[in-house]
């Protein structure tokens, strides 16, 4: 994914099709790659001239932050590779030491954020609000370019942060894409330390091209049970084990979609989970 004079920096997956899409940190142009590797577009960007982070959405959006030393924007593209416009940032241009983005991801709401490492701040982007605008200029018709809504500062009396952050910040490919997956947790009180749990019980409903799996673990003390050396167990519906004692049990439960399936895991159901010895739910 490189030539003699243009590298590729930052990398996203589109989880809708799978598609590879890829910055250009020497002429601001993104490239797609197909799932099988063969076959690759390339689509210009001329305003933004060096590029580092890039993030697809689930709703056909991609997002490319300007990189840090020469860039004061997130460049906006729909993945058919039509460039919709340019999000300037505000940031003031070399040779400030205030700059723009070198980060950019995609977080749960569909809310774009940007780590800016020279200004030493992160930046939200709505992709909801702004003007539309299609291939740079404004246009009724075109999509809504998204607008800055947020700016938190990092700085701290122990110094500037930095932020670099320009591969998957907030976990949106590696859940949406490459290993889509959702967690329900929930911890049980027993009130007896040294408790013997015997047995799991729960109510599912698992879609073809789903499936849930359940892990455990125990502690006399609630905070131990975040321990490094305390790890989950996995279990079985209805089946009995013997080996796990403790005044707490935290239950896990990953939703995920079988191997070859895309898309997120419709689990319908994951109704109450049951269990040896009577006790009482805490927060989680």
């Amino acid at each position: 994914m490189a030539s003699p004079s243009l590298t590729t920096t930052g990398v996203s997956i589109d989880p809708r099709t799978g598609n590879i899409w890829g910055s250009i940190d020497g002429d601001g142009s993104i490239i797609r790659v197909s799932p099988d590797g063969r076959s690759v577009d390339r689509f210009p960007n001329e305003p933004n001239k060096l590029a580092q982070g890039i993030a697809v959405d689930d709703r056909g959006n991609i997002w490319e932050a300007g990189q840090k030393q020469f860039g004061n924007n997130v460049s906006h593209f729909r993945t058919d590779g039509t460039l919709v416009g340019n999000i300037y940032l505000g940031c003031a241009p070399p040779p400030s030491p205030v700059n723009g983005p070198t980060g950019v991801a995609v977080d749960c709401n569909g809310k774009v954020w940007v780590a800016n490492q020279d200004s030493d701040t992160v930046m939200r982007i709505d992709p909801n609000r702004g003007p539309r605008m299609l291939r740079g200029v404004l246009d009724p018709s075109g999509y809504f370019l998204g607008e800055v809504d947020l700016t938190v500062s990092l700085t701290s009396p122990q110094g500037p942060a930095q932020p670099y952050n320009y591969s998957d910040m907030t976990g949106f490919v590696s859940m949406g894409a490459t290993e889509p997956s959702g967690l329900w947790r929930v911890v049980y009180d027993c009130g007896n330390s040294n408790q013997n749990w015997g047995v799991l019980k729960w109510t599912s409903s698992e879609p073809a091209g789903t499936a849930i799996k359940v892990e455990v673990r125990t502690a006399n003390g609630y905070l131990e049970l975040s321990a490094t050396n305390n790890l989950f167990m996995q279990v079985t519906n209805g089946v009995a084990f013997n080996n796990l004692s403790g005044r707490y049990m935290e239950i896990r439960a990953s939703f995920f979609p079988q191997t070859g399936h895309r898309g997120h895991a419709r689990a319908q159901r994951f109704d109450r989970l049951l269990r040896h010895q009577r006790g009482h739910r805490l927060p989680g």
